[in-house]
């Protein structure tokens, strides 16, 4: 193989794989801010959760209804819910990060691989 077409592959390469590293990445950040955007839903919700639960709590007990005991129990089981839910959120987020940085590290050394063999096949290239 000529050098130059060997230079050009190796360019080619080292570029097809940067691509490939950049649209996971944006794949990647992509799902991190859906991620976001239904933890920052949760949290609206969780608070105005909350508020009724506070207001409910705010009435005497000779004022409360089987209504508003039934009330508070279901509003006490969403909150629990939502609190489970966010907690899956953040694994997912950690998890995500810790993908990044495989990623980056795989990219990485397939370059460096790339680079070492193109640079090998130059090496034993001899023109005659």
């Amino acid at each position: 193989m000529e050098p130059d077409a060997v230079e050009n592959e190796e360019e080619i390469l080292k570029e097809w794989f940067a691509l490939v590293n950049k649209r996971n990445a944006i794949i990647r950040r992509l799902d991190q801010l859906n991620n976001f955007e239904k933890e920052n839903d949760l949290e609206t919700r969780h608070e105005k959760l909350k508020e009724e639960l506070r207001t409910l709590n705010s009435l005497e007990d000779w004022q409360r209804t089987e209504a508003h005991r039934r009330r508070e129990q279901m509003l006490m089981m969403e909150l629990m819910e939502i609190v489970k839910q966010r907690d899956e959120l953040v694994k997912n987020l950690d998890d995500q990060e810790k993908a990044i940085e495989e990623d980056n590290v795989v990219a990485q050394t397939v370059m460096r691989q790339t680079s070492k063999l193109t640079s090998k096949d130059q090496k034993e290239c001899v023109i005659q």
